[in-house]
């Protein structure tokens, strides 16, 4: 206060002072909640992106083609389509199915969401629609020339035991 008694604003020297004060915080604030949301999209990005790349090239993951159809009997007809979607070794599947095991018309979606290394593809699904009340699990052996996949379906059903089937993808 010393200082101030000899200036002739020394209230408007204040006023100014703790201006540049609260800017200055300000500031501080604005860098740190900048710099945090930057730090998360890095995150998100190596997890979305370069982790499964640099996983898919460790374990050696196949590339798939994108579209397939499927059977519930190798030598059955065929019993849907799926739209197969690859990023390193995470894989999206689209299925549609048009017939059920016990051969009528059928019309239901599914989504699978799941991962792929060296020949195996593992994943989880869900009927769209149903809010994830009919849901179950997917492994696949992928053939060596990547043209088929063979392996099992599992699920709950409604008597509540769980149910496994044998499923056949070729690329259509």
């Amino acid at each position: 206060m010393a200082l101030l008694r000899g200036h002739k604003r020394s209230s408007d020297f204040i006023a100014r002072y703790l201006i540049f004060i609260s800017w200055k915080a300000l500031m501080n604030i604005i860098i740190t909640v900048f710099g945090s949301l930057l730090g998360a999209a890095a995150v998100w990005l190596t997890s979305q992106y370069l982790t499964p790349l640099v996983s898919s090239w460790i374990s050696n993951a196949p590339k798939l083609p994108a579209t397939w159809v499927y059977k519930d009997d190798i030598e059955g007809e065929v019993v849907g389509t799926a739209e197969l979607k690859q990023f390193g070794s995470r894989i999206t599947i689209k299925a549609k199915r048009t017939r059920s095991r016990k051969g009528k018309e059928d019309h239901r979606a599914f989504t699978y969401h799941g991962t792929i290394k060296e020949r195996t593809l593992i994943a989880t699904f869900s009927q769209d629609k149903s809010n994830s009340t009919v849901s179950g699990s997917l492994v696949l052996r992928v053939s060596a020339n990547c043209r088929e996949m063979k392996g099992v379906t599992s699920y709950f059903s409604d008597n509540g035991g769980v149910v496994s089937h044998e499923i056949f993808y070729f690329v259509q």
